[in-house]
């Protein structure tokens, strides 16, 4: 686990790395979300919604952490709902 310090170090020097610009973009949307490279890397643009500034996922394809520590996979009919708050 990357304490704060390293987390920023990282995200600021990423490009200054060899690094292309898309990749720094993909680990800082993986340090940002705290996504699996699996789910970002199947991230596709009509999930994105830029004017609220969410990510809509696909039920089928999200994990979720319950309150005693467990994971559980979300298994929502044929996986075209998405989670809703």
């Amino acid at each position: 686990m990357l304490s704060e310090a390293e987390i920023a170090t990282l995200w600021n020097n990423l490009e200054l790395v060899a690094c292309t610009r898309p990749v720094a973009l993909a680990i800082r949307l993986l340090l940002a979300t705290g996504q699996r490279r699996s789910e970002v890397a199947r991230l596709h643009a009509r999930e994105l919604n830029p004017a609220d500034r969410v990510w809509i996922m696909k039920a089928k394809d999200v994990r979720v952490l319950i309150e005693n520590g467990d994971w559980i996979e979300v298994d929502e009919g044929d996986g075209d709902e998405t989670l809703q708050e």
